[in-house]
């Protein structure tokens, strides 16, 4: 916090009639976008790292189909992928 408050806590900006009673607020500070942005990447860092620990055989899926994708190509991977809803389907049915 700054050391010197500047401005008043009582205010009344809206209200025209002078026997109102007074509202107290406290002093607004605007919080530097940088800081805000800093705090925001931190948690989706948390979240992305507890995700990560929390579904470890999804995430290694995906990994492997990004392999999978960076070496044969997206016609392989969309058969794997049509193989593998073929399957679920049959076994559901």
């Amino acid at each position: 916090m700054r050391k010197v408050v500047t401005g008043d806590q009582l205010v009344q900006l809206r209200n025209h009639d002078p026997f109102a009673v007074p509202a107290w607020r406290a002093p607004v500070y605007r919080t530097p976008l940088g800081f805000v942005a800093l705090v925001q990447a931190a948690r989706v860092v948390g979240r992305l790292v507890r995700f990560l620990f929390r579904h470890p055989i999804a995430v290694l899926a995906v990994i492997v189909g990004i392999l999978v994708w960076r070496e044969t190509g997206w016609p392989v991977l969309a058969a794997v992928a049509a193989t593998a809803v073929l399957a679920l389907v049959i076994w559901w049915w």
